[in-house]
């Protein structure tokens, strides 16, 4: 729980840069570089614990939750793919 809220957080976080700020320099750091890898390994995470407790779960609203946690994280990973 804690990871998925870290990884909103950090999503939500680079979504409100505006992109005329992002337009400015091109250049990738090394922490930049560290930062985008690691929020995609987070999402993939994010991904495989969804569709673990889905296929394990025998309760109904986990399976919905697991199934909303892959569409919404295989989504933020494929949008994350654009922008490297």
């Amino acid at each position: 729980m804690k990871l998925q809220l870290l990884t909103i957080a950090l999503l939500g976080s680079y979504l409100a840069v505006p992109p005329s700020v992002m337009a400015e320099d091109t250049t990738v750091t090394a922490p930049e570089k560290q930062f985008m890898l690691d929020t995609a390994q987070a999402g993939l995470t994010e991904v495989r614990l969804g569709d673990v407790a889905g296929s394990k779960s025998a309760n109904n609203e986990i399976k919905d939750f697991a199934k909303q946690m892959i569409a919404d994280h295989t989504k933020a990973n494929n949008n994350d793919k654009q922008t490297r």
